[in-house]
C-alpha cells in the first residue's frame, strides 16, 4: 500500500518542500505555494541509500562464513585491536560507550593520530 506524502510546491518555479514556507527560497516569491499530495511506494528504500541490487539475499549459517581471510586495519593500539578481534575490519561499525569521562575521545584520538 503506498504512503501518502505531502509536498509544497511553488507556481512560479516548481520549488519543492516539504513544509510550507512564505516565501520561496529560490525564486523569492510570497505565498506561491500549493500543496500536493503524492503517493510514494511501500517498498524498502534500503537498495536505493546502500546502492545495492534490489534482488533478494539468502540467508547463510554463520557457521560457513569464513572469517579468515578478512584483511584487518591496525590502530597500533595493541589492546584496542586485542578487544576488536585483531583491528578494523572495512565496513565494520564500532560503538564506543561509556560514562563521561572515561576517554572515549582520547582513545578515538589516539588512534586518529596512528
Amino acid at each position: 500500500m503506498p504512503k501518502i506524502k505531502t509536498v509544497y510546491t511553488c507556481q512560479n518555479c516548481n520549488y519543492q518542500s516539504s513544509q510550507w514556507v512564505g516565501q520561496c527560497p529560490q525564486c523569492h516569491e510570497w505565498n506561491s505555494f500549493i500543496e500536493d499530495v503524492v503517493a510514494v511506494s511501500s517498498g524498502s528504500r534500503l537498495g536505493s541509500r546502500a546502492g545495492k541490487s534490489s534482488a533478494a539475499a539468502t540467508p547463510v549459517q554463520l557457521s560457513k562464513i569464513s572469517t579468515k581471510n578478512i584483511k584487518r586495519l591496525s590502530s597500533n593500539i595493541s589492546e584496542f585491536d586485542r578487544v576488536l578481534g585483531g583491528g578494523f575490519v572495512p565496513g565494520q561499525v564500532v560503538l564506543l560507550a561509556g560514562e563521561p569521562g572515561i576517554g572515549k575521545s582520547t582513545l578515538l584520538t589516539d588512534i586518529a593520530k596512528s
